[in-house]
């Protein structure tokens, strides 16, 4: 309660330009704790395939061959050949 208390009366204390900058910055740090946080938590949920499983995935759709797969997966890892 002490502290809270502190905080009240050095922001009442502030003049505007002094509480837009201190506003400003504290948003801002909140909203790139809140962005960090929702991407780890993205990255948490997030399934790895190997090559080997996604072709499996991929081939078992009907109309997806094994070519069509392996050139789906050179894609998505940036090794097909241009």
């Amino acid at each position: 309660m002490v502290n809270a208390l502190f905080h009240y009366k050095s922001l009442k204390k502030m003049n505007f330009k002094d509480f837009d900058r201190w506003i400003t910055t504290f948003y801002r740090a909140a909203y790139q704790d809140g962005k960090n946080e929702a991407e780890q938590e993205f990255e948490a949920q997030v399934e790895k395939f190997t090559p080997e499983e996604l072709k499996a995935l991929l081939t078992s759709v009907k109309g997806i061959s094994g070519r069509l797969a392996d050139e789906v997966i050179d894609r998505m890892l940036g090794t097909e050949e241009t």
